[in-house]
């Protein structure tokens, strides 16, 4: 209450011209606040949302239209919006990540195997890899379970986790 209520008098300050907030919580104060005129509100959706309750996927259902755009880095965020919130296609628009593609090419032939070498694999396996915290919404456990199945298949797959956090020494203890 406190938060829309400082985030309300901003806004009707009138010295503002877009409203952007990032996950449900402040996409519910920026849907629910009064019209200001010439303040335009977006809503900036990082997932597919696997995370929201139905009511929490209700009240959205309600609070889409209030906004002017709702933005995602991808298009399959912004089919899941349509689908399960009733978010109006003509106001989503998705915004990729950025990526230097000049800066990130892909490492010679030679140098992946010196790379590859010097973290103890050898040339011929498959590696697959994870950059991400060790955190619940991440799913790593589900990664490892899905892996082992792909390891019996192909034992020659060795998967790469990069990280840290909270469930860092349990999924350590799982793999």
């Amino acid at each position: 209450i406190a938060a829309y209520g400082f985030v309300r008098r901003r806004a009707l300050s009138g010295n503002y011209d877009i409203l952007q907030s990032h996950h449900e919580k402040s996409d519910l104060i920026n849907a629910f606040l009064p019209r200001v005129r010439g303040l335009r509100r977006i809503s900036n959706r990082r997932d597919l949302g696997f995370q929201k309750s139905r009511r929490v996927r209700a009240v959205l259902r309600r609070a889409n239209a209030r906004f002017d755009r709702i933005v995602a880095p991808s298009k399959a965020i912004l089919d899941a919006l349509v689908a399960d919130e009733n978010a109006d296609d003509a106001r989503c628009l998705a915004i990729p990540n950025g990526v230097d593609v000049e800066r990130f090419l892909p490492a010679s032939a030679p140098r992946r195997s010196q790379l590859r070498a010097a973290l103890g694999f050898a040339g011929n396996e498959c590696l697959i890899g994870c950059v991400a915290s060790f955190t619940p919404v991440k799913r790593h456990a589900m990664l490892l379970e899905a892996f082992a199945q792909v390891h019996r298949n192909s034992p020659d797959c060795r998967l790469v986790l990069v990280g840290d956090g909270p469930l860092r020494a349990e999924n350590q203890t799982r793999a």
